[in-house]
């Protein structure tokens, strides 16, 4: 069974309260928060027939639970009688609970006014044994599993980009389990049976020797673990007593995985053919002519000319392959200069020739033409006798590469900021909150120093949707959250938990007076009148404080501490903030308490 949530924690401390009676302590402010909530809640009584379940009588329901299911006047009632199409009241589970004692929490999926809805549903018995009565809360998640879709599609899309990239893609989870391969990296790894998730250590050294996939083992690992990507231009591999096969040019980012935890993503290609090339260039004139004359690649030796200060000031085309004339659209330039020709970017390559020649230090650097929008890996080193000034350069064109890397990365960025971020309103999300909420607080014991957090529930947003529809709802979820975006310091986070739920990071309180400052100034901005097509719509915000170290000390209680004293803001007539009380703190996690 799934545990339950901080809203069903509360919600079930306030049923308990409300099924001790009128008499006890506290009876009329649970009674309060009862009907104010926005969930549904209902207590049944099961009704047996032999020992076996037939019915059950509603004893008491809220008015959420009225709008959710579409039954008014429903209490003293019993399920046979109503025969009501909502699958969240089937009595099966709620006898099972009430036999056992033990508490369910399922989602299900139910014909609602309005259409189809999904819930989240959790129900436990009242009392103890022969209690027959059993509570029941139920949330509506239609549109977080509506955003959770959205997410599988996009990171399905993600996949299909892969899986069609002309480079070399694999993924290496935070299992480190190889979990993707595409097309063009399945000849790295060969024919490895059940490559799949598999352990990442045991494939490497399948593939290539031991120190070679030693080293490619640490890279991964490095990056997975700091974050910090790595490059290898001139990996060699090879296949045992083969030697060496292939050059590939490698690059691995970690990236954050559908799961939410980080794994690591490696593109590459092969570059076997511009190594083999390099290596040539080193050789001598007879051996190098035959390589280039042929090659696919773009090739020219040219000759710097320096003026009586011993400074390059021009260079002459020595030898040029079809490639390379291709490239620079001309076919006459052998024996001319960059100053006949008027070379675009010519005082560049002046430079850099002339530095080559001059120091014999090779070079090897990527380079964008503007002119023909294209990208070439260069690499250029001197040759024959120092005092002949030459340079042999070899333009590699890896546009393809390029434009593949950068469309790569930019959905590996996208989903990441997707994956961080409420894609509705764009603020961070409970992902981001947390990590945020963990670290302040690690700082604030350290420095000795308070940290707030404000949970914010709009009033009667339920209301906005189901009269003016979701699509008005939405752009005032979308104002709203610029308006407390705007009232908050750029230290401050703000986040959407889910539906109309905000919650608010202060990470340095210098006084708690501050906090009911900024609470007022978000209560301000969410009360102006949003304007939607003509119409005005007004909407109201309770807000509960809690404060670190007073009220609690970890994320959690925190959280939990927030989350119960918004409701009570809400029972004490909303549009109002509430700071939880001390004796919060001393609750055990499951209580909501009475802040």
């Amino acid at each position: 069974m799934t545990k339950p949530g901080v809203q069903q924690r509360a919600a079930a401390e306030v049923l308990v309260r409300l099924e001790e009676g009128p008499e006890a302590e506290g009876s009329d402010h649970y009674r309060a928060v009862f009907d104010a909530l926005e969930e549904g809640l209902c207590i049944l009584e099961v009704i047996s027939s032999q020992d076996q379940p037939s019915d059950y009588r509603f004893v008491e329901v809220n008015d959420a639970f009225e709008r959710a299911t579409g039954l008014e006047n429903v209490t003293g009632a019993t399920y046979r009688e109503l025969m009501p199409p909502v699958s969240i009241l089937a009595p099966e589970s709620y006898d099972r609970i009430a036999r056992t004692g033990v508490a369910e929490r399922f989602v299900t999926d139910s014909e609602a006014p309005g259409g189809a809805r999904r819930f989240d549903v959790y129900a436990f018995r009242l009392g103890d044994e022969p209690s027959r009565r059993v509570a029941v809360h139920f949330t509506d998640v239609s549109e977080r599993t509506l955003t959770e879709q959205e997410l599988q599609d996009r990171t399905a899309q993600f996949s299909s980009l892969i899986a069609q990239a002309p480079l070399g893609v694999f993924l290496v989870d935070a299992a480190f389990r190889l979990v993707l391969v595409n097309p063009v990296a399945e000849e790295v790894f060969r024919a490895i049976p059940d490559l799949l998730e598999r352990d990442f250590e045991d494939v490497m050294r399948l593939v290539w020797r031991e120190g070679l996939a030693v080293d490619v083992i640490a890279a991964f690992r490095q990056t997975l673990e700091t974050g910090a990507p790595s490059r290898h231009e001139d990996l060699a591999t090879d296949h045992g007593e083969h030697g060496v096969s292939a050059y590939y040019d490698w690059r691995i980012d970690r990236v954050l995985m559908p799961d939410g935890q980080f794994g690591v993503v490696c593109y590459f290609s092969n570059v076997s053919p511009l190594v083999e090339a390099r290596r040539a260039l080193a050789a001598s004139d007879e051996q190098y002519r035959a390589v280039f004359e042929t090659m696919d690649q773009g090739f020219c030796i040219v000759q710097v000319i320096y003026d009586d200060s011993e400074r390059p000031v021009d260079y002459r085309y020595v030898e040029v392959n079809g490639v390379f004339e291709e490239r620079m659209h001309r076919r006459d330039v052998r024996g001319r200069t960059m100053r006949d020709l008027g070379t675009h970017r010519g005082d560049f390559w002046v430079d850099v020739y002339g530095a080559i020649a001059s120091t014999g230090v090779a070079r090897r650097f990527l380079d964008f033409a503007e002119a023909s929008d294209r990208w070439c890996d260069v690499s250029a080193v001197r040759i024959g006798d120092p005092d002949e000034r030459k340079v042999a350069t070899l333009f590699h064109d890896v546009t393809e590469r390029k434009r593949a890397e950068r469309k790569l990365l930019q959905s590996v960025m996208q989903l990441r900021h997707r994956a961080h971020h409420d894609p509705l309103t764009g603020l961070p999300n409970r992902i981001v909150f947390e990590e945020r909420l963990q670290l302040a607080l690690a700082e604030a014991a350290r420095y000795t120093r308070a940290v707030a957090v404000m949970f914010i529930d709009l009033d009667g947003f339920k209301a906005i949707n189901d009269t003016l529809g979701h699509a008005c709802g939405d752009v005032v979820l979308k104002e709203t959250a610029q308006r407390l975006k705007r009232a908050l310091r750029t230290t401050d986070t703000l986040a959407r938990m889910h539906g109309d739920e905000f919650v608010v990071l202060v990470p340095q309180l210098d006084e708690a007076h501050d906090v009911e400052v900024l609470a007022g100034k978000m209560l301000a901005a969410v009360a102006v009148p949003v304007e939607v097509d003509g119409t005005s719509v007004v909407v109201s915000a309770s807000i509960g404080v809690s404060i670190y170290p007073d009220h609690a000390s970890t994320p959690d209680a925190l959280l939990h501490a927030a989350d119960a004293a918004m409701y009570r803001a809400k029972a004490s007539g909303r549009n109002t903030v509430t700071i939880a009380s001390a004796s919060s703190k001393a609750r055990p996690n499951g209580s909501a308490g009475s802040c």
